[in-house]
């Protein structure tokens, strides 16, 4: 949505601000898909590909960014705008999703 209101104001805010999402995006899918695959018994061994996982999810959302910059060259207030709120989206929607704490009354 943030992206189709900065494509109205201009095409370069529009484009600067899908980089931005796609930057922030697209390595969360690739951690999101590396973690539902096959799982092994090891603990151990689910240990070590949950922080190889996490590394290459870093290195390629540094990548993006980059590339984002030295190719495109964005629009900084719709770019940063967007790298924000989608950013903020990522931590606060486990705490809006999680389900309500019920408190149960005690029979007396």
């Amino acid at each position: 949505m943030l992206t189709v209101f900065w494509a109205f104001e201009s095409l370069d805010r529009g484009t600067a601000s899908a980089w931005a999402a796609l930057a922030i995006v697209a390595p969360n899918a690739f951690f999101a898909w590396r973690v539902s695959t096959v799982r092994a018994a090891d603990a151990t061994y689910e240990a070590q590909r949950l922080i190889v996982g996490s590394v290459v999810k870093l290195v390629l959302g540094v990548v993006m960014l980059v590339a984002a910059f030295v190719l495109f060259r964005p629009e900084p207030i719709a770019f940063f705008t967007t790298l924000i709120v989608v950013q903020a989206v990522h931590w606060l929607a486990p705490l809006v999703m999680r389900e309500p704490v019920r408190v149960e009354k005690k029979n007396a």
